[in-house]
């Protein structure tokens, strides 16, 4: 055999190379939002799991205490997106382990840290007792009343939009069911209900 033979099939031409680069990221094009909504599918079902949870925590609350959910918060200002101390206090420890406060944190919700934030009454989740103030009994005939949800919107008898899945968001009804309601759903028929 020749050199001049030898030489040409030595490596691969410059076109085969570019022909097998463009595969590779074709196929990564059509692989990335594939693995995405994995990922997101993960993160929805870690927070159904989360307020799984923590409707265990506060039925083991309720049970031994009458029947009554904790209240919300102590100041009549608040709103439910803010600060739950009463709530932390009311099912820590007995109800929700330290080491286990991560249930209480959406893993779509990146502006919260379990560790620094759960002390201070901080929850990703909305906790849905509105009144607030005073402790109030289970009603199960309001079974599919919403107890918590992920964070959303400004409003909840608004349509909401999550702010921490792509898609919509989950909630907790008093019953225990989790249920996954698609962003726009409007929640007006499903709120207040029990409390």
């Amino acid at each position: 055999m020749s050199k001049d033979a030898l030489r040409c099939r030595a490596g691969f031409s410059l076109i085969e190379l570019l022909v097998v680069v463009a595969i590779i990221a074709i196929l990564a094009a059509l692989l990335f939002p594939a693995v995405s909504r994995a990922v997101e599918r993960g993160r929805q079902t870690r927070c159904q799991s989360n307020l799984h949870q923590m409707h265990v925590a506060l039925m083991g609350y309720a049970s031994d205490n009458a029947g009554f959910f904790p209240v919300g918060w102590t100041d009549a200002a608040k709103t439910y997106k803010t600060d739950k101390v009463p709530l932390v206090q009311a099912i820590t420890p007995r109800y929700l382990p330290a080491g286990s406060y991560e249930v209480a944190f959406c893993p779509g919700d990146k502006t919260l840290k379990p560790s620094r934030d759960f002390p201070l009454g901080k929850l990703s989740y909305y906790y849905m007792h509105v009144s607030g103030l005073t402790p109030h009994a289970i009603d199960t005939s309001a079974s599919e009343a919403i107890l918590m949800s992920d964070p959303w919107g400004s409003t909840w008898a608004a349509a909401p939009v999550s702010s921490t899945h792509r898609d919509g968001f989950n909630t907790l009804a008093v019953a225990g069911q989790i249920m996954w309601f698609a962003n726009g759903t409007s929640m007006t028929n499903r709120l207040n209900a029990v409390f």
